[in-house]
């Protein structure tokens, strides 16, 4: 299966991609094997779900971006829901140690996630982190700017498709693509 995967993205080494799917609740399979499948597929057919707004994704900053979002309850108090974007709700156990993970959000977490980003004030949580998350840009002509557009793009991707989701009482598979 994963020499499937591989060929299926076309990158050899599978990437670092956190892959978020909108979902009908009782379309959910909870077993690995089927969720596997499932997300396969959408990946193969990530570009047109992107389109219609019931995909996401995000190459390699999702741990740094996680990382933003832990910044929110030293802003608003303490809320636990601010793990919920990128690495909350119930982990689908794999098989083996060479299985990518899903985790699944239900609707209802749908739309925590979707009310607290869409109250979220990015400017104050970049005031938090920022600065952190600017480091690897040190190279780059405008480094604060170039991170900052690009957390700024994320965060906005996901609080869109997350404001799609729960609006359609969706909820959300995750998948981790190593």
């Amino acid at each position: 299966m994963q020499d499937r995967l591989r060929q299926s993205r076309g990158d050899k080494d599978m990437g670092f991609h956190l892959h978020l799917r909108a979902v009908a609740e009782n379309e959910v399979r909870d077993d690995h094997a089927s969720l596997e499948e499932f997300m396969s597929a959408a990946w193969d057919n990530h570009e047109a779900e992107y389109a219609a707004g019931i995909a996401e994704s995000i190459a390699k900053d999702f741990g740094p971006l996680n990382d933003l979002y832990l910044a929110g309850p030293t802003l608003i108090g303490g809320t636990s829901s601010w793990e919920l974007p990128i690495y909350g709700g119930r982990i689908v156990p794999a098989h083996t140690d060479r299985q990518s993970p899903f985790v699944i959000l239900a609707p209802d977490e749908v739309a925590t996630v979707a009310d607290l980003l869409a109250g979220a004030s990015f400017e104050a949580l970049w005031q938090v982190e920022g600065a952190k998350l600017t480091a690897p840009y040190a190279q780059w002509e405008d480094p604060e700017g170039a991170a900052k557009q690009n957390y700024v793009a994320h965060h906005t991707g996901l609080r869109d498709f997350y404001s799609r989701a729960a609006t359609a009482h969706r909820a959300v598979v995750k998948a981790f693509w190593y």
